[in-house]
């Protein structure tokens, strides 16, 4: 890269299958941080501090657990991508506002998750 650059974050998860390429691009020099990676130890902890942290890590997809997902935008367009990218069907998904996220409704609902576990 001309510019010199040391550092490049991925400031989106839509840009991990693209790290490779995107490292290729940037050469050897530059410190790649993927923010997916970053997301998922911040969701891992936030699980853990609320007791809902599934043992074991690298659970298969025979375990009783269930996947719901919660979204700030574009539901259907969601369930087009989780499927291509699970490879399977996921339940609709809750629709969360940013004033919600940060006002506390989101940890209500994990609250609610925890008792019915």
């Amino acid at each position: 890269m001309q510019r010199g650059v040391d550092v490049l974050i991925l400031g989106c998860t839509h840009y991990t299958p693209l790290r490779s390429l995107i490292g290729r691009i940037m050469g050897g020099a530059t410190l790649l941080i993927d923010s997916s990676e970053k997301c998922a130890e911040d969701v891992a902890r936030r699980l853990q501090a609320t007791g809902l942290l599934r043992g074991g890590g690298g659970g298969s997809r025979h375990d009783d657990g269930a996947l719901r997902c919660f979204l700030t935008d574009d539901a259907p367009r969601f369930r087009t991508l989780a499927k291509r990218f699970l490879g399977a069907e996921v339940d609709p998904p809750t629709l969360v506002t940013t004033d919600e996220l940060h006002g506390g409704a989101v940890g209500a609902v994990l609250q609610s998750l925890r008792a019915s576990a």
